[in-house]
């Protein structure tokens, strides 16, 4: 056994043992500030899509969850996670993304926090922009520290003859580092080919008191 497997199991924060206790899949609670966007976040390795168009409790349900691409992880902290939302007419789920379209929202709204059972992630976005349906994962790869900066710039080139895409300039991604990428993934309304996405880079954590 590993050092890692000795340890013993993170705490669970009070307001999500209940959750953690009924659903297995609970990965993590995403919360992002100037937006509605305040839900649990699903994870479920061997059915990635299970989600999609079921809620928490696993039923049946055309608004879906949010969830994480199967291949990324919010505990072993893979250096590419990315999660994915509808973009709901009624503004719920990652309809609140749509915020980050506004160039002075983006300069003002730029922390998204992830929960999981023994810390608190915070992750600076630099990046909000319209972006092609590729399955990221597989053109980028998982440990997207090695690929960063090409999804870097195809995100930027994607974008640049349209409103709506915003770009920070205060934060430098050297590929040659470690860097945990969170990438926030929703669909374009009446455009199958595109999604929108948010990316952020890991800013800092704080661990929960045992």
């Amino acid at each position: 056994q590993t050092e890692r497997e000795n340890e013993p199991p993170p705490p669970v924060l009070p307001e999500y043992e209940a959750l953690v206790a009924q659903h297995s899949d609970f990965a993590g609670w995403i919360t992002i500030d100037g937006t509605k966007i305040d839900y649990p976040v699903m994870l479920t390795p061997n059915d990635g899509d299970y989600y999609l168009k079921r809620n928490v409790n696993g039923e049946d349900d055309i608004n879906g969850t949010l969830f994480m691409d199967p291949r990324t992880d919010l505990v072993q902290r893979s250096t590419n996670i990315i999660i994915y939302g509808h973009n709901m007419k009624n503004g719920s789920y990652f309809a609140g993304l749509n915020n980050f379209e506004d160039a002075e929202f983006f300069a003002n709204n730029r922390e998204i926090y992830i929960y999981t059972t023994d810390r608190k992630t915070t992750y600076k976005i630099f990046a909000a922009s319209k972006f092609s349906d590729v399955y990221i994962p597989d053109k980028y790869g998982v440990a997207f520290a090695a690929s960063i900066n090409n999804f870097v710039k195809d995100l930027k080139e994607y974008g640049a003859d349209e409103d709506g895409n915003n770009f920070a300039d205060d934060i430098e991604i050297d590929s040659d580092e470690f860097t945990i990428v969170l990438v926030l993934s929703t669909c374009v309304s009446g455009q199958e080919e595109n999604r929108y996405i948010v990316a952020a880079v890991k800013d800092r954590e704080e661990l929960y008191e045992k």
